[in-house]
Order: structure tokens, then C-alpha cells, then sequence
């Protein structure tokens, strides 16, 4: 049993970003029914077209891989009680943003089935529009109101105590875990994934990740710069299980292999917290990651 109490201490408090409105301070615009049933009707398009495509076969593939479920229907093996998305981008304006929304809602279906009642699911982009937000209303996506540039507590909803502390299962297979979240953020900028893994550094085997291969960021670098810039992503690289989506860029192909272009669900180690040496170093290594907008918006 560890003491966690000093890690929430120091951590910076989300503030709104400078001229970034909260959702509830949009100006009153006027959107007409049509052109929400019009997004809307687009979106669920390309939920569609991603059901009956191969990148879906070979997410599920992927997703058999990590043992997160079984089968060809992708019966789940663990429990996943929610699902976050945040820098998916304007999903009226770009096609890739709508994949990557649709891949999503299709990847959230399979864990859903069954636990409709307690599954939660919510996205963040600064850029989503009063008519995106609406569409999201529609699909039952609750979106966050302010910008917090990752600092979101997602797992200590997911600890449960009992008389003598907090327990956890220390078994490495996912379906061994309890509950989980599914945290959904491809090609997002490095400083946001730092931010997010800081504020969950305490319990990051309770996530599911799908975002950006953390091991290329190393191997794509030339000197350094990586390791001294975004310590925690380096030393995270060293204690995470990736299971890379690998899709075609041939032909029809390429606007999915766009979306998930050096992307990885990623499974991270519970040593990161049993092992308390490894503890201690990742918790000195979070409290190094300060609040500031994301300026590195390079991609892998």
C-alpha cells in the first residue's frame, strides 16, 4: 500500500485557456435543424463505411491481439466503463476528422454492448462548433467545457477502497483490471499526452490507449532533444506494451491509414505502480510537466 496523497498536491488546477470561450459562452447562433440533421447524417455515414472497411477488420485484429476481447464479434474481456476523445478536430470540415470520430463511436460499440446504462462517453476540442457540439449531443457524447490541456483525472474515478486502502489488481492481463477508461487521442501534440499521463501518472494501467507509437518518438529523434524536452514520454516508452494498427495507404486506403498513421493501443504496465521504485521516479518525473498550452504541434 503507497501513499498517493502528495502526488495531487502539486499538480497544477486546469485554467480556461486565454480567449477560449467554455462551451455554455458561445455566442447565440442560430443553426437550423437541417444543418445538424445534415452532420449528423454525414457522421453516421461514415460510421457505416468504417464497419464495412478493412481498417475496422484490422482494429478488431489489433484489439484481439492485446486480449482486450475475443473473437470476431469483439466480445469485450474487460470492462470499460468510459471513453474519452479529445483533439479529434472539426469533423464537418475534415474528412480525417470524421474518421477518426467514426472509428472511435465504432471502437466504443464493442465495449459499450451491455453497459449502456453506466458507459460514459465524453470528447474535447477547442475547435468543435456550436453545430458539432449539437451533433456530439446527438450521439451522446458529453463535451468538456473547458480546455484543460490534459489535466484530466480519469483513473481515480476508477480506484475503488476498501477499510484498509485503496486496492487495485496487480495482475499484468487487461481482463484481470476491473474497470478501465478508453482514452482515444491520435495524433495529438506531445506536450497534451505529457500533461494527461502527469495528471494520471497514479494509476495509468486502469487506461487503454490509442494514440501516438511513444516508442518512435526516440527513434525518430537525432540527438537529445526528446529525451530532455518530454522526459515522461521517455521514460513511459519503457513501460508500455504497443500494439501498432497497421493499415495499407494504397488506393481507397489512404484516408484511413491518414487517421491512424503511426498510431498504437498501448497498454502500460503495472509497475508503474507496485514497483515502488519506478513510482517514485515517475511521480518526481509528472510533477516536471507544467501547464502550458501545447506548443509542440508536430506530429510523429
Amino acid at each position: 500500500k503507497h501513499n498517493h496523497n502528495h502526488n495531487h498536491q502539486t499538480q497544477p488546477q486546469p485554467q480556461p485557456e486565454m480567449g477560449m470561450k467554455k462551451v455554455s459562452e458561445f455566442e447565440e447562433e442560430t443553426i437550423k435543424e437541417a444543418d445538424v440533421e445534415r452532420l449528423f447524417g454525414i457522421v453516421e455515414k461514415e460510421r457505416r463505411e468504417f464497419l464495412t472497411s478493412n481498417a475496422w477488420d484490422v482494429l478488431k485484429e489489433t484489439l484481439v491481439r492485446t486480449s482486450l476481447i475475443i473473437g470476431k464479434n469483439g466480445s469485450p474481456l474487460i470492462e470499460v466503463v468510459e471513453a474519452r476523445a479529445y483533439g479529434i478536430g472539426s469533423f464537418n470540415d475534415s474528412k480525417q476528422a470524421r474518421i477518426q470520430l467514426a472509428s472511435w463511436l465504432c471502437m466504443c460499440s464493442l465495449f459499450q454492448h451491455g453497459n449502456e446504462r453506466e458507459f460514459r462517453l465524453s470528447a474535447f476540442d477547442p475547435c468543435f462548433t456550436k453545430l458539432e457540439l449539437l451533433v456530439l449531443d446527438r450521439l451522446h457524447v458529453k463535451v468538456e467545457g473547458i480546455n484543460t490541456r490534459g489535466w484530466d483525472d480519469v483513473v481515480e474515478g476508477l480506484l475503488f477502497t476498501q477499510e484498509h486502502g485503496t486496492v487495485r489488481n496487480v495482475d499484468v492481463l487487461p481482463s484481470s483490471k476491473g474497470k478501465m477508461a478508453f482514452v482515444f487521442m491520435p495524433h495529438c501534440p506531445r506536450q497534451l499526452y505529457c500533461n494527461f499521463f502527469a495528471c494520471n501518472h497514479k494509476a495509468l494501467e486502469k487506461l487503454f490507449f490509442v494514440g501516438n507509437q511513444l516508442s518512435l518518438y526516440e527513434e525518430r529523434s537525432v540527438d537529445r532533444t526528446f529525451q530532455d524536452s518530454y522526459p515522461v514520454l521517455h521514460f513511459l516508452q519503457h513501460h508500455v506494451r504497443e500494439y501498432p494498427v497497421v493499415l495499407s495507404s494504397k488506393g481507397s486506403n489512404f484516408a484511413y491509414y491518414a487517421s491512424f498513421c503511426d498510431t498504437a493501443i498501448q497498454l502500460f504496465s503495472p509497475e508503474l505502480s507496485f514497483n515502488e521504485a519506478l513510482q517514485q521516479r515517475f511521480s518526481v518525473l509528472a510533477q516536471t510537466c507544467k501547464q502550458s498550452p501545447p506548443t509542440d504541434m508536430e506530429l510523429l
